[in-house]
């Protein structure tokens, strides 16, 4: 509050504040109200304190006894105390309102800001909390944006054969009628292959490409869902690896897949079957190809697709021998970085992965280690199943512990092949079989290793052409078991070459191969 004096030439400041609590009319003030009738004056002694600029408040005006100043320069006649109308940042005193009560103080009109600040920070509070709930509002709404994309960009099993279905299909390759099929390939005449899902027809476009199609028979193993991941798989894949859909049929009474034509048939035709046997490179180069489709399912994808039936006869080959994965109607996308939890039995009995009938977790690894049976099928030349039930391993496993390895290697290649590239790849088959999946390699370390294997067999290649007749390679592969009673198999060769002079110079070099369980 400030408080004027009467006199304008007095030797006091024309205003200054006080604090409320200082208000008071002195006793005599009061008696010489009540006498004179005449307006009260406030008394005002020496100060007890000296006020100070760098005080943090304004002292308390308190009256001595006695006055050491004439009564003109201490008293100023002042009116009533005035305050109203003022907003106070706390409710006021009960002394005050006592005064105002008794007439002493005009306090009308006042109001505390103090409730108003309150009100203004809960309002202040509220809108902040406003906005960060919208934000979140807005993250989550992306979030589920972008989950949806990703739903309709990754192929997945279990919908229905409809027009809504086939929407990303449409989009990137052709339907046809089932007339035009008939037409397309004879009325369905020529059968070239056939499975548990149907038979396959070959055909000829009205360009003259020549295509394979897959007819869904009614008692198929495959049955519709499978079919329409296949379609929606194929259809958003792209890789030189990967069988290339180029048209599909979903008429009810003839659910098909048109193929790219692979002329070679498949990889077991030629290992086992009555296509022509395989060089030991054209086998590595096969397998190689194969391990990049399989490499981009698992890592090139924007969620890793796992294959789930992985086998020679699902590595087609075309014309110059280039392989193609195919068969993708089991493969599955899942979210999870690692694995996911699969209910549905797949795969073929001889390559699935055991540790998934244990545990029902599907990883990338499911394939690793079927690719692992493969690439034992290429070694042996035989079957994942064999003698009664005699898993490839086993048989494997019983071969060695009598016998070197050169009677599990597969006798048409007749000993026509760099024996270190030979060991790389039963290592790398070893590896792959692994009972528990965190020790299988992944497919970019399958990749790896079968390039290097590659390198080491063109390598050997060139040194035949190179020398012709003058190189002869001789050598022995035995086993033996290690301090862990884990069978490894030692090679011990010899290279002979003749050298410019014409003198012969000899390499030797000895491998110890991987542990066979």
């Amino acid at each position: 509050m400030e408080v004027s004096s009467s006199e304008p030439s007095s030797p006091f400041p024309s205003t200054f504040p006080i604090p409320l609590h200082s208000i008071f009319l002195s006793d005599r003030a009061q008696e010489r109200a009540q006498i004179t009738s005449t307006p009260p004056l406030m008394v005002i002694s020496r100060f007890a304190t000296r006020i100070r600029s760098n005080s943090p408040k304004i002292g308390s005006l308190a009256a001595e006894s006695e006055s050491t100043r004439p009564d003109s320069e201490l008293t100023r006649r002042v009116l009533k105390p005035n305050l109203s109308g003022n907003s106070f940042s706390c409710p006021i005193p009960d002394s005050l309102q006592k005064k105002s009560n008794s007439g002493l103080l005009l306090l009308t009109g006042n109001k505390c800001t103090e409730k108003t600040s309150r009100k203004a920070g809960i309002h202040v509070i509220g809108l902040v909390i406003t906005a960060v709930v919208a934000v979140l509002l807005l993250i989550l709404a992306f979030i589920v944006y972008k989950r949806r994309q990703d739903m309709q960009q990754v192929p997945q099993p279990g919908g229905k054969i409809t027009d809504s279905n086939f929407v990303e299909v449409q989009l990137k390759t052709q339907k046809f009628t089932k007339k035009e099929l008939e037409k397309i390939t004879g009325n369905f005449m020529k059968v070239i292959g056939g499975g548990g899902f149907g038979s396959v027809f070959s055909g000829t476009l009205k360009d003259g490409t020549t295509v394979a199609v897959k007819k869904l028979s009614e008692s198929s193993d495959q049955g519709p869902d499978e079919f329409l991941t296949e379609a929606q798989n194929l259809s958003m894949l792209h890789h030189k690896n990967l069988l290339l859909l180029v048209g599909y049929c979903e008429d009810p009474s003839c659910l098909a897949l048109i193929y790219e034509y692979m002329s070679q048939g498949t990889l077991e035709d030629h290992i086992r079957g009555n296509r022509e046997t395989l060089s030991w490179r054209e086998r590595l180069r096969i397998a190689l190809e194969a391990a990049e489709g399989l490499e981009y399912m698992h890592k090139g994808c924007r969620t890793p697709i796992v294959h789930r039936d992985v086998k020679s006869s699902n590595i087609l080959l075309g014309e110059n021998l280039e392989a193609k994965v195919s068969d993708l109607g089991l493969a599955r996308a899942f979210r999870s970085k690692d694995e996911a939890t699969i209910t549905k039995a797949c795969g073929t009995r001889g390559y699935a992965d055991p540790e998934y009938f244990r545990t029902n977790m599907l990883t990338v690894k499911s394939d690793v280690y079927s690719f692992g049976i493969v690439l034992l099928e290429i070694i042996t030349g035989l079957p994942p199943i064999i003698e009664r039930d005699c898993h490839l391993l086993q048989h494997i496993n019983k071969k060695l512990q009598s016998e070197d390895i050169t009677s599990v290697i597969d006798r048409r290649l007749e000993g026509d092949y760099d024996v270190n590239s030979v060991w790389k790849v039963f290592d790398l088959a070893m590896s792959c079989t692994q009972k528990e999946s965190a020790r299988r390699p992944t497919m970019s370390q399958v990749v790896a290793e079968l390039k290097e294997s590659l390198d080491l067999e063109t390598h050997y290649v060139q040194s035949q052409v190179m020398y012709g007749d003058n190189i002869s390679i001789s050598g022995s592969m035995h086993s033996n078991t290690d301090a862990t009673g884990h069978i490894r198999a030692v090679s011990a060769y010899s290279v002979n070459h003749a050298s410019p002079s014409g003198n012969w110079e000899n390499e030797a070099a000895y491998m110890l191969g991987p542990s066979v369980r």
